[in-house]
């Protein structure tokens, strides 16, 4: 019940004051219900035990130890605004799901991508579907909306379908984030996989994968099993996004990722950034033709730079660090990333 119905609907702390009460109690009833005379029982220890609880618990909130320090503590997330609008120079909020930054909205300027990573994927789009007309996309995870928002005010002809599993993260996006669904986004809250499988094959032109438990990607949006539906699902000349948190220099999950990959899409593409740090995100592009450019320039991010891995390169690094590939069958996710 916890677990499954108290956490999900009250959250940990009315849970842990609820089974409190519940204790104290049953510790009360039987310490009314014991006859006069009858064995020592544990009931008025417990009852003491309960009580103490209770003003510990009554305490510890006076003294704020019971804040919830989420916006909303949904069933798969705990939810966080933080305003960063001083960094930006503009109205500007970021969302946090458990520890991972999800998207910063800038309020006025909803086309200008902060996040580099986004903006990769803003790029490498326009270049292989930027003029494709209706614009059809589908987006496993919202998060924060940041490119659906982007590219439903650069493109009124865009079609938007943004999977988004937890309904509490599109509402929060809605109320905290300037997020705008009406006309071109549709968010649908249900599992991706299942979402994208109802739809017509060859129905879109970009399909974008950003999915994270903290900072892991769901196992059964990485197989290749997954990507085959991903690859039926796009128009033959589309291209399919996704991101993926590793290893800068001995990325063995990114690279399980793209050996899944090249069983669904003639080219498989490892875009990083020029930024350093022991993690980075990397881009991994399915396209049925390779990206013209191997140098892109950040447009918002002053001295960031984008290029692909060259082929020899990720071939090396393959035969050092011995990739897995991933199936529906066995897909270990979890202890690939920054692992050797």
């Amino acid at each position: 019940a916890a677990g499954f119905i108290f956490i999900a609907w009250l959250g940990v702390t009315m849970t842990l004051l609820l089974v409190a009460i519940l204790y104290l109690a049953q510790g009360l009833t039987l310490f009314l219900a014991a006859p006069r005379g009858a064995p020592p029982t544990l009931a008025l220890p417990l009852t003491v035990v309960a009580l103490a609880a209770l003003a510990l618990g009554y305490t510890g909130s006076r003294l704020g130890a019971f804040e919830e320090p989420c916006r909303v503590g949904s069933a798969y997330y705990c939810v966080r605004v933080f305003d960063v609008s001083n960094e930006h120079g503009t109205p500007a909020r970021v969302m946090v799901l458990d520890h991972l930054g999800h998207g910063i909205n800038l309020r006025d300027h909803p086309q200008r991508l902060v996040s580099p990573y986004v903006e990769l994927h803003d790029i490498l789009a326009r270049i292989h579907a930027g003029r494709h007309t209706p614009f059809r996309v589908f987006f496993i995870g919202g998060g924060a909306y940041t490119l659906p928002r982007a590219w439903a005010a650069a493109r009124p002809d865009a079609r938007l379908t943004v999977a988004e599993i937890d309904p509490f993260v599109t509402h929060t996006a809605i109320s905290d984030l300037w997020l705008e669904t009406e006309p071109g986004i549709t968010p649908l809250h249900r599992d991706a996989r299942v979402a994208l499988a109802n739809e017509p094959a060859r129905q879109f032109d970009v399909i974008v994968g950003d999915a994270f438990h903290d900072i892991v990607i769901p196992p059964h949006l990485v197989t290749a099993e997954f990507f085959e539906l991903t690859a039926s699902r796009l128009k033959a000349d589309g291209i399919y996004l996704m991101n993926v948190v590793d290893d800068r220099d001995r990325p063995r999950l990114a690279l399980s990722i793209r050996q899944a990959m090249l069983r669904a899409f003639p080219h498989v593409e490892m875009w990083r950034s020029n930024e350093t740090g022991e993690r980075t995100t990397f881009t991994l592009a399915g396209l049925a033709k390779p990206t013209p450019y191997a140098d892109l320039l950040s447009r918002t991010s002053p001295g960031v730079r984008f290029r692909p891995i060259p082929r020899d390169r990720l071939d090396a690094l393959a035969a050092d660090l011995n990739p897995v590939l991933l199936t529906d069958d066995y897909a270990p996710v979890d202890r690939l990333i920054g692992v050797d």
